[in-house]
């Protein structure tokens, strides 16, 4: 039953019919439990890959194994007795319930519904994950800025936190998908971090992939191996190469509060007096400075190293869980996160592959053909619907063919499966 709702969810990308259709079951207490168990971040399961089992024997029914997964969830059972423990319930459950339990043990439905669509049915039934965001570049905002300023720089990874807690480490994307590294001495150099802190503590950085010590790869190279992060499939050798560049920390108690009055140069001045581990940890590139036009020295000095801009902090902003107009963020070129709404076949040698992707950010809806490879074009198929992607453009327009705001010039740059959730144009 609860399978069978899920692929009728998945049979329609319009996110009114996913609404109505869960309003539709939103009495059904066994739905909405699945639901919570494999969206809500802070919910764990430690088991990366679904592991063999026996014929389905329908012996359990879904309430009962969603009970039975509590052992692996509250940590009584772990390592390859967990493992153990999930073949059991996939086991003695129908084919149709083993498919639902999968489905939250990889944290993902396959039904295009986001945080955000569950919670207009069941108001907060998934917590929205805590994450400080940088307002994009307004005069207005410039004008605000008291000197000092901090101005970091703005690196070109994957945004993540480390939240350290009960001697456990657990890493986790913007948008709070968990994820692990298989590198026990990456993992020991914030463990090693951890303990310089009284109280359980989260790690707000980039994570970044070295070819050679702290020689960086391309974006497009090591947004590739996060991408295999998150996903499970990174080998022991591409987690060698990661490394992570940070700037801030938060208590635990206070990230879940979504708010901390500390300052941002007091956060920084405290982080940057810890001890880090330099071979996997490093700070933030840094410069306290007095004028707009030392920003603007800095910004052109990156770009012309190669570095995608900066970020300007007011020196006494708090740490707030929203897109803050105290941090600022200074770039070479626009882009977007948007949301997959259609896939467009291609024509001549690309009939049968993807063509362009049709794509949605707020009030702003367009079309994007170009930016993909052969082989993306071969493997991107209509499963991207739904998905979150970048796009970088010149400059937002007016559709006259539609009557709607467009895009001057997109061009696909990735598939963020760091995130579920498109900006808002």
């Amino acid at each position: 039953m609860i399978n069978k709702i899920l692929v009728e969810l998945a049979a329609n990308n319009s996110r009114n019919y996913k609404i109505e259709l869960l309003r539709l079951h939103r009495n059904n207490g066994l739905l909405k439990d699945v639901i919570r168990l494999a969206l809500d971040p802070f919910i764990l399961f430690y088991i990366k890959k679904i592991p063999e089992y026996d014929h389905c024997s329908n012996e359990l029914d879904l309430r009962s194994a969603l009970i039975a997964l509590e052992a692996i969830i509250e940590r009584r059972i772990t390592g390859n007795a967990a493992i153990q423990h999930l073949s059991d319930i996939l086991s003695e459950v129908s084919e149709d319930d083993a498919e639902v339990i999968k489905k939250i043990i990889n944290k993902d439905l396959r039904c295009g519904i986001s945080n955000a669509t569950v919670n207009v049915v069941w108001n907060n039934l998934i917590p929205v994950y805590p994450v400080m965001l940088a307002s994009k570049f307004e005069q207005k905002l410039i004008d605000r800025l008291k000197y000092p300023v901090i101005c970091e720089e703005k690196v070109d990874g994957g945004r993540f936190n480390a939240i350290i807690e009960n001697g456990i480490v657990k890493f986790f994307t913007r948008s709070g998908n968990n994820f692990e590294i298989p590198n026990s001495e990456f993992v020991d150099a914030f463990l090693k971090l951890g303990k310089t802190f009284n109280y359980p503590v989260v790690i707000d950085g980039e994570l970044v992939v070295a070819v050679d010590d702290w020689k960086l790869m391309s974006r497009k190279q090591g947004n590739g191996i996060f991408t295999k992060c998150i996903r499970g499939t990174i080998s022991d050798k591409e987690a060698s190469g990661i490394r992570a560049i940070i700037w801030d920390y938060i208590p635990v108690e206070n990230f879940h509060r979504e708010f901390w009055n500390e300052t941002a140069i007091n956060r920084f001045n405290d982080l940057s007096n810890r001890n880090l581990d330099d071979r996997y940890i490093r700070l933030i590139k840094t410069t306290i400075i007095h004028s707009y036009t030392e920003a603007e020295e800095i910004f052109g000095r990156y770009l012309e190293e190669g570095k995608e801009g900066i970020i300007l902090k007011d020196c006494n902003g708090i740490w707030e869980a929203k897109r803050s107009k105290n941090w600022i963020k200074m770039k070479a070129e626009n882009d977007i996160d948007c949301e997959v709404i259609g896939w467009v076949e291609g024509t001549g040698k690309y009939i049968g592959k993807l063509g362009s992707l049709q794509c949605r950010a707020g009030s702003v809806e367009f079309s994007v053909g170009s930016g993909f490879s052969d082989q993306q074009r071969e493997e991107i198929g209509k499963d991207i619907i739904g998905k979150i992607i970048t796009v970088k453009y010149n400059e937002v327009i007016f559709d006259k063919r539609t009557n709607k705001k467009s895009l001057f010039l997109p061009i696909f740059l990735s598939i963020r499966y760091d995130k579920d959730i498109a900006d808002n144009l």
